[in-house]
């Protein structure tokens, strides 16, 4: 969804508080445990991402519904090993972080993971930043979610419950 914009009138845009996101990532990288892969997993389905474009959909701002052409407007980068990834970001300062220019929407939930499964994306990368770039350093927690992780978060489902096998 793009956030609309703030005019009179205009309902606000979703919140970026994500509190509950970097703080399950960085319990995850404390001690890798279910549990905290459930708690991790649940954030991810109720966190607003801001998704970088390339170019902004044609509508004006406010909420629309995404339609196929929105995926073909994501940024996607590569990796150190070439692999195409999808860089997501918890709030504007870790987006300006990583580059300080670039249009972007907000999207949530599995919604935003069902899109993310259209596209030729292996990972999603959570609050990425440039280390060849000395302006750019780790201002957030972040991480990765790989393909199989996203294609069930795509159906409202746990990946965790699937380790576990109570899936």
């Amino acid at each position: 969804m793009i956030p609309p914009d703030t005019s009179p009138g205009q309902q606000p845009g979703p919140e970026f508080e994500n509190s509950p996101l970097p703080a399950a990532m960085l319990a995850v990288a404390r001690a890798d445990t279910s549990a905290n892969r459930h708690m991790l997993y649940q954030a991810l389905l109720k966190t607003w991402f801001m998704v970088p474009m390339r170019e902004m959909p044609a509508a004006a701002p406010g909420f629309h519904d995404v339609d196929e052409n929105t995926a073909a407007k994501f940024s996607l980068e590569h990796d150190g090993d070439g692999n195409p990834v999808l860089p997501v970001f918890t709030d504007e300062e870790a987006l300006r972080n990583w580059n300080p220019d670039i249009a972007w929407i907000a999207m949530q939930g599995p919604g935003f993971f069902r899109v993310v499964a259209g596209t030729a994306a292996a990972d999603i990368v959570i609050n990425p930043f440039e280390p060849e770039n000395p302006a750019s350093k780790m201002i957030r927690p972040g991480g990765r979610v790989t393909r199989w992780e996203f294609e069930l978060l795509a159906q409202g489902l746990d990946p965790q419950d699937k380790v576990d096998g109570t899936e």
